[in-house]
């Protein structure tokens, strides 16, 4: 996934980012370290990081002063660079590398719920919401209990 072109936002506010060793792109997920910095969201850090914002410019690491003000979203409609980058349909998560989604979902113990941060429209579109978070949860059943990962989506509100 590259660079994202931002089609539509909503729930608009800024930031200050620290950029001094951090690239910010377009379409990244914003989390806190839990220091009350703004980072790039992880799947990877062991303490669990809810993305609170989507990036709506891209700041390189190193450009000048160290912070920036970034405008960021809760909601947005993007268009990829890369040409079908994204299967029609697939939920998007957050991925192991920074800031990032991805469609495959997480690898964690089941029955632990998993955030699903926004949805694939077509092969180079996507919706992103972090406002309301949905998740994914997983379960088993039988005997096939330590391999079966089945997942359902729960509805926040009525759709």
């Amino acid at each position: 996934m590259a660079d994202l072109d931002i089609l539509y936002a909503s729930g608009l506010f800024e930031l200050t980012v620290d950029a001094s060793a951090t690239t910010f792109l377009t379409g990244d997920i914003l989390a806190t370290d839990g220091a009350g910095a703004w980072v790039l969201a992880d799947a990877d850090v062991a303490a669990r990081q809810d993305g609170q914002w989507i990036c709506l410019n891209s700041v390189a690491a190193g450009q000048g002063t160290s912070t920036h003000v970034m405008k960021v979203a809760r909601r947005v409609i993007a268009r990829d660079t890369d040409a079908s980058a994204y299967t029609a349909g697939a939920l998007l998560f957050l991925s192991a590398t920074p800031g990032r989604t991805t469609a495959t979902a997480p690898t964690i113990a089941i029955a632990t719920a998993r955030r699903v941060y926004g949805k694939a429209i077509t092969a180079n579109e996507v919706i992103l919401n972090v406002d309301v978070p949905h998740y994914y949860p997983s379960y088993s059943s039988g005997a096939n209990a330590a391999v079966s990962d089945n997942g359902f989506f729960i509805a926040p509100r009525p759709m």
